[in-house]
């Protein structure tokens, strides 16, 4: 079809000639000039170099796909962490239709959990309610949360989700001042303190 142009001379004489141009336009483009030399040395050095730019194109493309997969997957996990959280909300408030309250003291988050709906809903999101119930027993009587910080809250207990750095660095601050406290407590009770 283009085989008789001139200024397309080399490009479409032939089939084998139209797939090699076509082929060489896609992989290498502006490197056209470098290969048809290669070809021009030896087809061994051509088809190297082919195989090269194949194996160097599709491991981007993997490379482009696997970033692209995570991604969309951490979006996820934070969309669903999200519903999550706004189920818990729904059902807290529910539970606490009339009270008009916006922030809830130690008893009456363990009357919430103490709720068999809740339980249910507790279970069906792999809410460790044992280990939040003991939690909540740590709080001081006076400390009040917010329905979204008692929903926060609800989401680190799940069984599915992993430790992270706030964790252990929450974690070694709960050790260091359970450690002062037991310090101070052996020095006052020691017979020189």
């Amino acid at each position: 079809l283009l085989s008789d142009h001139e200024e397309l001379d080399g490009a479409f004489s032939t089939v084998p000639q139209s797939m090699n141009f076509m082929l060489l336009q896609v992989l290498t483009g502006f490197e056209k000039d470098f290969i048809q030399k290669l070809l021009g040395e030896g087809v061994l050095y051509y088809f190297l170099w082919l195989l090269f730019m194949i194996i160097a194109s599709l491991s981007i493309m993997n490379v482009l796909i696997g970033i692209l997969c995570e991604v969309v997957s951490g979006t996820a996990g934070s969309e669903k962490e999200k519903a999550i959280r706004s189920d818990i909300e729904a059902r807290v408030k529910f539970l606490c239709p009339g009270e008009g309250k916006r922030h809830f003291s130690q008893q009456t988050m363990l009357k919430i959990l103490s709720d068999s709906g809740m339980a249910d809903k507790m279970a069906e999101l792999y809410v460790d309610v044992s280990a939040l119930v003991d939690y909540l027993h740590c709080l001081s009587d006076s400390q009040v949360l917010s329905i979204s910080e008692f929903a926060d809250m609800v989401v680190q207990f799940r069984g599915t989700k992993g430790a992270s750095v706030k964790d252990i660095v929450d974690l070694r601050k709960f050790i260091a001042t359970e450690l002062a406290f037991l310090e101070l407590e052996v020095l006052r009770l020691s017979p020189g303190g």
